[in-house]
């Protein structure tokens, strides 16, 4: 099940700007497509206009790039699979959002940077999205003013934890936003580097390696987070300013465990 604070998240989003809002979008949103279980999404986006909306329900499997800004939206059966090739959803457009999807089945090569969502954009919102049976899980490479909010991202279970990815990933980017996540069965839950001053708050982070792995990366802030059962709860390296409120590191257990590790900071 989904932990607290990804459940009250998405409560708080979906009662005050989410599932009700979909509903009827605002006079001055795009057009809103339809796409029924198994068509094409990739057949839709090349006749869709920067500010549209595509409604997906039921089955997709097909790998996406999202190089126009547009919403994708799940009404909670929507389900974007790539079997187990490549990265499955690609986005390259600023200002894309996804919401209430699952996104699942990346390939499985780390060299390659694979991930359920790659996020090569600035100002893209992950809000509400169910990530599985990924490499990555949502990495934001390059990217800035990411909103990663009241996900549920779970690695796969298959493979031996060093050939795992990691559950977000953030890299040469900054003032992102990650709230509200559960986090579990990755290599490292969050992975920072190059990542500057960036938000993180009220995420569930539990049987990873590092709930925090984290390097060159300043000015950033973590609050009221729950990092728990893992080798260690937080390693940070090479970096400065931050700022830990309110956070708890909890049966961190191994050869070397650690609740919080720090090196040259």
């Amino acid at each position: 099940s989904w932990s607290r604070s990804a459940r009250i998240s998405l409560a708080l989003w979906a009662a005050g700007t989410g599932l009700a809002g979909l509903c009827a979008p605002g006079p001055a949103a795009g057009e809103v497509h339809h796409v029924a279980a198994g068509d094409s999404i990739t057949a839709v986006l090349l006749r869709a206009q920067p500010g549209d909306t595509l409604r997906l329900s039921g089955d997709y499997r097909e790998r996406l790039v999202i190089d126009l800004r547009v919403t994708l939206a799940g009404d909670g059966t929507a389900r974007i699979l790539g079997s187990y090739e490549g990265t499955v959803v690609h986005v390259t457009a600023p200002g894309t959002v996804l919401e209430g999807l699952e996104i699942a089945e990346s390939g499985p090569h780390l060299t390659k940077d694979m991930a359920a969502v790659l996020v090569e954009a600035d100002d893209v919102t992950v809000r509400g999205c169910s990530i599985r049976e990924s490499l990555h899980g949502i990495y934001v490479k390059g990217g800035n003013r990411a909103q990663i909010l009241a996900n549920r991202v779970q690695g796969r279970e298959d493979l031996i934890e060093s050939d795992r990815g990691n559950g977000i990933h953030l890299w040469n980017s900054r003032q992102n936003r990650v709230e509200g996540n559960e986090i579990f069965q990755v290599r490292d839950g969050i992975y920072f580097s190059f990542a500057h001053e960036t938000e993180i708050r009220d995420n569930h982070i539990h049987h990873v390696r590092y709930g925090l792995h984290y390097m060159y990366s300043n000015d950033n802030s973590f609050s009221d987070n729950l990092f728990e059962h893992s080798v260690a709860g937080a390693a940070l390296m090479y970096s400065e300013r931050i700022t830990f409120e309110r956070n708890t590191f909890a049966r961190c257990r191994g050869f070397r465990a650690y609740g919080i590790l720090l090196q040259s900071m």
